[in-house]
This record gives structure tokens, C-alpha cells and sequence, in this order.
């Protein structure tokens, strides 16, 4: 019988910070859960057509080479933000959203929308990736997960 009673945990990832160029977050560590809710929030944003694309990544070789698996639609408005929810194990009837190549590290990046790949992930190794674009681009945003745990009493 399953547990009802499991809470979701959440927690911020990435405190409140305004970046002006791209970056990428130094290795994350996810709780492990059945299903996430990545959270984006933009407090203020200032530029000449100013755009924040929020990028995922893991790894499967211990934090030596992560992969995509998830992109937020850019955002370019104050008080504006992006949700979505990730399973990081497919069952009977689940589908990937859409396929793709692309490294962290490397030059390409995902395509500007949401895009999300089903599937596993080692929470041990995440990334995060901003890419901004406009004339002097400034955001102040925070990036938050919650993770309902793993049901293990069946």
C-alpha cells in the first residue's frame, strides 16, 4: 500500500542572485524523489530586450561530462517565472517529451522553450545553465526544486 503521508521537500538550489552574463553553477545534489518541480523565479530584469534561458544538466561519469535534459522557456519580464515537472523514471504510458544532443560544456545549447527529457538522472550531479541575450542583460532570480520523495513500502 503505498504512503500518502511522504511530504514533498523543497529547497533552493540557486539563492537569489543578479547575473549579467552566462554561468553555470557549480555541481548540485538533488534529494532523490519520484517526480521534481523545478522552479524559476525572476525578481528584476533590466536591458534592451533582455531574454534568461535556464538550462539542466547531469552527469553519469561522476561530474566529468553532463548532458541537457531540461530547458525553460526564456523569460524576459520582471516578476515572471517558469515551472516544470520532471520524472526521472518513465512508467507504463509515460513518454519522453522530445530527444536531444547537447553537452553542457560543449558550444550548443538547447533550442529557447521547454523542453524536458524524461528519464534517469543521477542527483548526485546536476548543473544549472544561464545564457542571456539583449544589450546589457541583468536578471535577479533564484532557481527552487521541490522533490516528492521516493515511495519505497510497497
Amino acid at each position: 500500500m503505498p504512503n500518502l503521508t511522504i511530504l514533498p521537500l523543497s529547497s533552493v538550489l540557486l539563492a537569489t542572485a543578479t547575473t549579467t552574463t552566462n554561468g553555470t553553477s557549480a555541481a548540485l545534489t538533488l534529494p532523490s524523489a519520484s517526480s521534481y518541480r523545478f522552479i524559476v523565479q525572476v525578481n528584476t530584469v533590466s536591458g534592451t530586450s533582455p531574454t534568461l534561458q535556464v538550462i539542466m544538466a547531469t552527469s553519469f561519469d561522476n561530474g566529468t561530462t553532463y548532458n541537457e535534459f531540461l530547458s525553460f522557456t526564456n523569460i524576459t519580464t520582471t516578476g515572471s517565472g517558469r515551472q516544470m515537472q520532471f520524472r526521472p523514471y518513465l512508467g507504463v504510458g509515460d513518454a519522453v517529451t522530445q530527444s536531444f544532443s547537447s553537452t553542457l560544456l560543449g558550444v550548443a545549447d538547447i533550442a529557447a522553450g521547454d523542453i524536458v527529457v524524461n528519464g534517469p538522472i543521477d542527483p548526485r550531479f546536476i548543473k544549472l545553465r544561464w545564457v542571456h541575450s539583449g544589450t546589457s542583460p541583468s536578471f535577479a532570480w533564484q532557481f527552487q526544486v521541490c522533490a516528492v520523495p521516493q515511495d519505497l513500502s510497497d
